[in-house]
Parts: C-alpha cells; sequence; structure tokens
C-alpha cells in the first residue's frame, strides 16, 4: 500500500484501492435495501392499523345500532303493556260496576 505524506501525521496510508469502494458501494446499496424494506414493513404496519381501526368503529356503529334497536324495543313493549294494564283496569272497572248495578238492582 503507497504511503502519503500528511501534514499532521508524517506517512500514512494513500487512497483505499478500488476492490475497497466497491465494498463501500455494496454497503450503501445495503443500507438503501434495508431503508426500504424498512420503509415497506411501515406502511403494512400502517395498513394493518388502518384496517384495524376502521374494523374497530364499524364494530362499535354495529353495537350502537343495536343498542338503539333494543331501547325503541323496550319502549314499545312498555306501550304495549301499559295499554294492556289500562285495558284491563277498565274491564275490571266495568266489571265491578255492572255487579254493583246488579246488586242494586236486586236489593231493591
Amino acid at each position: 500500500m503507497p504511503l502519503v505524506e500528511s501534514a499532521d501525521q508524517g506517512l500514512s496510508p494513500g487512497p483505499l484501492p478500488f476492490p475497497a469502494s466497491a465494498s463501500s458501494r455494496k454497503e450503501k446499496k445495503k443500507q438503501a435495501k434495508e431503508e426500504r424494506d424498512r420503509l415497506k414493513q411501515a406502511e403494512k404496519k400502517k395498513r394493518r392499523l388502518e384496517k384495524a381501526l376502521a374494523t374497530a368503529a364499524a364494530i362499535r356503529s354495529e353495537l350502537e345500532q343495536k343498542k338503539q334497536r333494543r331501547k325503541e324495543e323496550e319502549r314499545l313493549l312498555d306501550e304495549e303493556g301499559a295499554a294492556l294494564a289500562e285495558a284491563v283496569a277498565l274491564q275490571v272497572g266495568d266489571t265491578y260496576s255492572i255487579i254493583h248495578l246488579m246488586h242494586n238492582f236486586n236489593s231493591c
């Protein structure tokens, strides 16, 4: 290896021979490939996370719709129950009135 004179160190090795710079290019290519692979993996992860978020949002929406339907069904059942209770009360009241009238009629 040729020695080159340097101002602060005296004699030092000269420029690297050709095979070393080829190795440097290979290393740069390898680093660039690793960077591309890393970015590709990051994009895949981002897409997976976005898909998971969309799925979670769809599930939450579906659950909220089911909850609203359940509340509506409960309200309808409450209304039907109240209507039945009112009808029974009216029927009992009518029956009581008829019995009372018959009792009064028989008393006369």
